[in-house]
């Protein structure tokens, strides 16, 4: 339960963000959206390695890492989210980046499984 609100409150502050950045009149809010939620998702996953290793090399301690499965695991999912966003925007003729915010919204609130 709590990884999901985690992730809602994680795509919130995204989708606020990219709102703020639209009226600012930089770049369109999907387009926004989609930046800020990638690279958001990249410095979760390098946070997740970098914590414990630093954590380990400063206070010696052995923590066991899993982070090749950690990185494959993220990658594939962002990139199955996009191709499906992909699909989505074509079959249905909505606009891609409507496609993936609703998409990744559905992610946070039906994918339960801790990565």
């Amino acid at each position: 339960m709590a990884t999901m609100v985690t992730r809602i409150v994680l795509w919130f502050i995204c989708f606020c963000f990219s709102q703020f950045v639209e009226t600012l009149g930089l770049i369109q809010q999907g387009m926004a959206f989609l930046i800020i939620y990638l690279s958001s998702l990249v410095l979760i996953t390098f946070a997740k390695f970098l914590i414990p290793s630093f954590i380990s090399i400063t206070k010696n301690i052995d923590i066991q890492l899993d982070t090749t499965a950690t990185f494959f695991k993220e990658f594939i999912l962002c990139t199955t989210l996009l191709l499906i966003s992909w699909v989505a925007a074509h079959n249905f003729d909505v606009d891609y980046y409507s496609a993936f915010q609703m998409l990744t919204l559905g992610r946070c609130i039906i994918l339960s499984i801790d990565y």
